[in-house]
């Protein structure tokens, strides 16, 4: 197990990024094959799982920046090496979440056709309705046609 100080903790979370970033690559690939019969309680369970996995590295990251101040002890250059991991590790797990999100987003987006349905409309009109493309007659139109019908 890893060691006391920032060193130790930073050894722990270069492990914790790469099981986390094995994790979201995972349920990256179970939702592009999602279609060939993975079941949904599958991907909502694994999706838990990463979730859990980055709200503990964050954690982990936050716990180093709280020894920062005992890196002090070892010397200025220790410390400033100490904040360049926090950074790196930082910027790491945002680049996950970032490859989550959009694992998320592509998963719970609606199907094309379903989603085109309210906007086409249940099928084609009713018979007397108005032609494709044209839409209702503004009230000028409906006007003009009336006197003209009536010459």
């Amino acid at each position: 197990k890893a060691g006391p100080g920032p060193r130790g903790l930073a050894r722990e979370l270069g492990e914790a990024i790469q099981a986390t970033g094995a994790l979201v690559g995972r349920y990256s690939r179970l939702v592009r094959s999602a279609g060939h019969g993975r079941g949904a309680a599958e991907l909502a369970r694994l999706e838990q799982e990463v979730a859990l996995s980055i709200r503990q590295f964050k954690e982990r990251i936050d716990a180093l920046a709280e020894a920062l101040p005992h890196a002090a002890k070892a010397g200025s250059q220790a410390r400033v090496h100490a904040h360049g991991v926090a950074l790196i590790l930082s910027e790491r797990l945002g680049s996950l979440v970032a490859r989550f999100e959009h694992a998320r987003a592509r998963r719970h987006r609606p199907e094309p056709e379903a989603a085109l349905k309210p906007l086409l409309g249940a099928g084609p009109p009713p018979s007397g309705g108005p032609a494709p493309g044209g839409g209702e007659q503004q009230p000028q139109q409906q006007g003009q046609q009336q006197q003209q019908g009536q010459q």
